[in-house]
């Protein structure tokens, strides 16, 4: 997963300085493949929560649900969508969903300019530009932490670092 990306304006301040605002509309539409976003990848404490969520045995878990591919593990979609994408855009694994999940739409590819920001989550959900407004802090920790995440500079994802969690939350940057 690429989480790389120029979030920052000639000046060195992010396009989004005076925050952004995204709200979940749970459309599922988030969970449907997009181009060359059609993949989720696992980290190996994500498969263990997936596994346990569904009662599944790890083995078993990664024998019906991923594949492997250029090192990654990754969720095997069912058609365009997400396996675990209910027919009314509810997520059937929600406690145990994946970072990459849980903090959509705050990537760095997202992040990298408005008119990214717009053909990547504005074309996808009604819900960029509503709802909870995160404040520039709230989103770079969000995409620090991903990106750590995914280069295994993390062992365990900071819950401050999930989109919905109230700003409290959020250390300062």
């Amino acid at each position: 997963m690429s989480t790389k990306g120029d979030s920052k304006g000639s000046d060195s301040t992010p396009w989004y300085a005076d925050g952004l605002r995204f709200g979940c509309t749970a459309s599922g539409r988030c969970c449907s493949n997009h181009g060359e976003h059609a993949y989720v990848y696992l980290m190996e404490a994500e498969v263990t929560a997936l596994a346990d969520a569904l009662g599944m045995e790890e083995a078993e878990f990664r024998k019906t649900h991923t594949r492997q591919e250029e090192g990654w593990t990754l969720l095997e979609p069912r058609g365009t969508s997400c396996v675990f994408l209910g027919g009314t855009g509810q997520c059937g694994v929600y406690e145990a969903r994946p970072v990459q999940c849980r903090t959509w739409p705050f990537w760095r590819e997202n992040l990298a300019s408005p008119e990214a920001f717009q053909a990547l989550v504005g074309s996808i959900c009604k819900g960029a530009g509503s709802g909870t407004l995160y404040s520039a802090e709230q989103v770079l920790h969000i995409a620090d932490s991903t990106e750590a995440w995914y280069e295994g500079d993390l062992d365990e994802f900071p819950a401050s670092a999930q989109v919905g969690t109230t700003p409290e939350h959020f250390p300062p940057r």
